[in-house]
């Protein structure tokens, strides 16, 4: 079964975005309560070239606004994730919930960027 969410603006970072989701319903899980699903939780690490790093993360259940958080988390789900590093250049390690990726710095557009660039502006310092 594939659920279609209604077609809505996100903001990140005065950013505007229009999309439409759509989802497997076997992407949420049942929570705590039976029929609620589990709310995602994102945590970006990102690594320079000289080994600094910064840290952030997202726990959706947290948030008011878990529905445009699980909305950009979708569609970043669907991008396939390559990993092709560069000397130099940032690295960035994503989780999400139980799935990590490495993504290289020129690897990252589209929805991925939006996560990645929202969970480093608006998240939790780990």
């Amino acid at each position: 079964m594939v659920r279609t969410a209604s077609r809505r603006s996100t903001v990140v970072n005065d950013m505007s975005v229009d999309h439409e989701v759509a989802w497997s319903a076997g992407v949420a899980s049942p929570g705590r309560y039976a029929g609620q699903p589990v709310l995602p939780r994102v945590e970006v690490t990102e690594v320079e070239w000289d080994g600094a790093m910064r840290r952030r993360k997202i726990d959706t259940a947290g948030h008011g606004d878990s529905w445009r958080w699980q909305e950009l988390i979708a569609r970043a789900r669907g991008c396939p994730i390559p990993y092709r590093p560069v000397p130099g250049n940032p690295i960035y390690y994503l989780r999400l919930d139980d799935r990590d990726f490495l993504i290289d710095d020129h690897d990252l557009t589209g929805p991925l960027l939006d996560l990645v660039t929202a969970v480093l502006a608006l998240g939790e310092v780990m």
